[in-house]
């Protein structure tokens, strides 16, 4: 029954992928060198050694000539984020502006609470006196 199975599936790789089937099985396509794992933190650790010894020396001028150098790159960099001209000046303007239309009036009406109590309290007392 397995062996059927497995008839099967490799019939229906050799067809959906015919340069997969095609493919070596009988090898591991990766190998590692003997004792790779082993010797694994010892290679790290020489690896980060050697690096902390050598010694990085700036390039001539680099600290003295970097401001300029930086200013000429700033120049040749359009900003992508622009105001429109008078934008600032204009803004305060149209905050209060929208404030004031949105702001909801906190100013409300007793009347219609008072009538709706009102009608209530005559429908409750009508209800209980005519029964």
């Amino acid at each position: 029954m397995i062996e059927r199975q497995l008839h099967t599936d490799k019939e229906a790789l050799r067809k959906s992928a015919p340069i997969l089937f095609s493919i070596d099985k009988s090898s591991p396509p990766f190998i590692l060198p003997e004792s790779y794992f082993e010797q694994f933190p010892s290679r790290i650790n020489s690896l980060v050694l050697l690096s902390k010894e050598k010694d990085f020396e700036a390039p001539q001028n680099y600290f003295s000539d970097l401001p300029e150098k930086l200013k000429v790159i700033t120049l040749q960099k359009k900003s992508s984020f622009e105001a429109p001209e008078g934008y600032f000046d204009k803004l305060p303007g149209v905050l209060q502006e929208q404030v004031h239309r949105d702001k909801p009036s906190l100013r409300r009406s007793l009347f219609p609470r008072l009538a709706v109590s009102m009608l209530a309290a005559a429908a409750v007392i009508l209800v209980v006196t005519t029964g």
